[in-house]
């Protein structure tokens, strides 16, 4: 209905009651197909809620005592709430009363259940409405049965809602985006038991002309004030609401994209085209016009139509399709299996739906299955969810700025948006940052949604032009100069290589680097390679090939690994340092030569060492060098972690001092222990401390 204010048109009776029928037909075939998505032990609970609320007993969980509200007004228990309180309470019996209370209003189910974006995973929000007064009796109450739901593995929200709080001073505890929950509410809300919004009844969003109709409708008793309760209307959003919210789903776009992205436009669309009003009102608009089709009504749906219409007005057409790929990857989720073409009611429909948009049976059925995409799939999605993430958190920061110069009578609600927004852009930022911006020596990883972990995507390692190739069938995918690079991004992004030459050195090396990669997470990786040649000799060929005999003795179990006086060369070739950065970034910095082996290994002893994990590889030997490395480590870092330290180590044929001078390490190499002991003279420090387990050594400490 849609009275005038000035000109009130006659209220039918007849299509009240046929549109409060629709609205409740549609909520309980939400709840129910929310219940069919859940397992026995959880659909009984589901079902039991409101009892466990209308009833307050010893037997039923939840109980904390005799003086808490129960009742919920209007409610007549049927037998799905009988036997299903049985199931979970068995020694309850219903009493026979000939009067009981009825405090508390209604209790909605709200959110995703029975929603095409509902998946096993999902939780339940439950509101339960009532008078502020009673919500301090109410919480204990609330946080057992809650409780009592996670310990049989249903995540249970419940919320206590004072509808004429909300009705009359725009609040909602607990959250800085009343008007915006409002219309979630409205549009996802399914009513459980208790009395129906008024909202439903007028199609009104202007406040002054919402309260008219409210007024007219229960004056004139064409509705029973009892059976209603009025949160009233959804009022415009304001920028700091929208700013909170933006924060909120741009967060939530770095773990669950195809959910979060579409919300953020949704919040772009109420920023920039107001005049398209809410996707509340769309749903209540359909139910008027005798809409029943539950994926025309269905929240997700209308959510998309709202942006995609947004999107067109603003002549931003190429984003509509991106839209649509967000929605259909979300419904897949809710794909408890690929479809098939025998599929009939809602997901007929909305599988026909996705079919004129152009995505067939086939497409949908391979979206609704991610752990089978390819990696060049992964990566051309990855690019989409990049860009709109990187659009989205241009859109946060100019939110924020509006909502810092709103000057709508929200000054209080920006005051306490002003400060945490800035703590909370900072992560945002960065987080944004590590998926958008490219550095050299780091990583490129792929959105976390888009890492299958359950199947690694096969992909074939192979060498090409001083580089290794990472093929996927005939198209390369990655190129790296060090191994080391190509093993990390496989792994970072859920791949499997398998070398083009199976057998043989380069499949034992890659499994070394896997394994070193795999065994430091959350520490740096020192990875030492300790093979005669050069990682970028082409490892499949024999190294007399290159011109660089190996010679299996190096490492004698008989000598230590580090010093070899009796040997010609110390072959550690390169030190690879994998790490994160302060942005969270994975990064590998590669240092060659003797040079850069003894800068790097300097660098590190000066760290502590918890923080590093030293792996490398090679032969055999392999291990005892990295024990050996891991020990020098924890004896060093002890004495350059101090001012003026200085320590030394032998390497090789020659001898190595490490010094400390503020926040810099120098790195020296000494020919002889004569060429030591005038450095030392020079030196001067009183802090000298010599590898104990060097023999060669154990004379420079008293000398010194």
């Amino acid at each position: 209905m849609e009275p005038h204010p000035d000109e009130p048109e006659e209220i039918d009776g007849a299509a009240l009651h046929a549109t409060i029928r629709r609205f409740r037909e549609h909520h309980a075939l939400r709840i129910a197909r929310t219940g069919e998505r859940l397992i026995t032990r959880h659909r009984r609970v589901l079902q039991a809620l409101p009892m466990l609320y209308h009833r307050n007993h010893p037997a039923l969980p939840g109980y904390v005592g005799p003086d808490v509200p129960q009742g919920i007004a209007g409610f007549r228990p049927g037998r799905t709430e009988t036997v299903a309180l049985r199931a979970v309470a068995r020694g309850y019996v219903e009493p026979r009363l000939t009067a009981h209370r009825e405090q508390l209003d209604a209790i909605y189910l709200m959110g995703s259940g029975g929603t095409i974006g509902q998946t096993r995973g999902s939780d339940i929000d439950l509101w339960v409405c009532c008078d502020k007064l009673m919500h301090a009796a109410l919480w204990p109450k609330v946080r057992l049965i809650d409780r009592w739901a996670a310990e049989l593995g249903l995540e249970l929200h419940t919320f206590l809602v004072d509808p004429e709080e909300l009705r009359s001073r725009r609040r909602l505890p607990g959250s800085r985006m009343p008007m915006l929950v409002l219309d979630e509410f409205y549009r996802t809300g399914a009513l459980m038991s208790g009395r129906f919004p008024l909202w439903w009844l007028i199609a009104e969003d202007d406040p002054a002309r919402y309260a008219l109709a409210a007024e007219r409708l229960l004056s004139n008793r064409f509705v029973d004030p009892s059976a209603v309760v009025d949160f009233g209307p959804v009022g415009a959003p304001s920028p700091a609401e929208l700013a909170e919210a933006a924060m909120t789903e741009l967060d939530r776009a770095l773990a669950t994209p195809h959910k979060s992205l579409l919300k953020l436009m949704l919040m772009e669309s109420y920023a920039r085209s107001p005049a398209l009003g809410v996707v509340s009102s769309e749903y209540r608009r359909r139910i008027h016009a005798g809409e029943t089709d539950p994926v025309a009504l269905d929240p997700y749906l209308l959510l998309y139509e709202h942006v995609a219409r947004d999107l067109a007005q603003r002549g931003r057409h190429d984003e509509v399709r991106f839209a649509r790929t967000l929605l259909i990857g979300k419904a897949a989720e809710s794909l408890s299996k690929r479809p098939t073409r025998n599929v009939s009611g809602p997901t007929s429909s909305l599988l026909a739906r996705f079919a004129a948009w152009g995505f067939d049976h086939d497409a949908v059925a391979h979206f609704s299955d991610p752990e089978s995409w390819s990696i060049r799939e992964r990566w051309s999605e990855h690019r989409r969810i990049v860009r709109a993430l990187s659009h989205g958190m241009a859109l946060v920061e100019s939110l924020v700025g509006e909502a810092a110069g709103d000057g709508t009578g929200a000054a209080e609600r920006v005051r306490r948006l002003d400060g945490p927004s800035e703590r909370r852009l900072r992560p945002l930022r960065a987080a944004v940052a590590r998926l958008t911006t490219r550095h050299p020596g780091c990583i490129a990883e792929l959105h976390p949604a888009l890492v299958g972990r359950r199947r690694p995507i096969p992909l074939e390692l192979g060498r090409h032009a001083e580089r290794w190739v990472i093929r996927e069938g005939r198209h390369v995918v990655k190129a790296c100069r060090r191994l080391v690079e190509a093993a990390l991004w496989a792994d970072l992004n859920g791949a499997h290589l398998t070398p083009a030459r199976s057998g043989g050195p380069p499949s034992r090396r890659l499994a070394q680097v896997l394994h070193a990669i795999r065994d430091a997470r959350g520490r740096v990786c020192a990875l030492v390679n300790a093979e005669s040649g050069d990682q970028r000799v082409p490892p499949w060929q024999p190294h007399g090939a290159a011109g660089e005999p190996s010679d299996p003795t190096l490492l004698s179990q008989r000598n230590d690994p580090l010093d070899y006086g009796g040997f010609h060369q110390l072959h550690l070739d390169t030190l690879d340092l994998i790490e994160r950065d302060e942005e969270g970034r994975w990064r590998v910095d590669s240092l060659t030569g003797e040079a850069g082996v003894l800068t790097g290994l300097g660098r590190l002893l000066a760290r502590p060492a918890a923080e590093v994990a030293w792996q490398v590889v090679g032969g055999r030997e392999r291990f005892r060098l990295a024990q050996r490395l891991a020990e020098l480590h924890r004896f060093a870092c002890r004495v350059l972690e101090r001012p003026g330290g200085l320590f030394v180590m032998p390497f090789g044929a020659e001898i190595v001092t490490v010094r400390r001078h503020g926040e810099t390490v120098e790195t020296r190499r000494h020919a002889s222990l004569e060429a030591l002991a005038r450095y030392l003279d020079d030196a001067g420090s009183a802090r000298l401390e010599v590898d104990p387990q060097s023999p060669r050594l154990s004379g420079v400490l008293p000398a010194g």
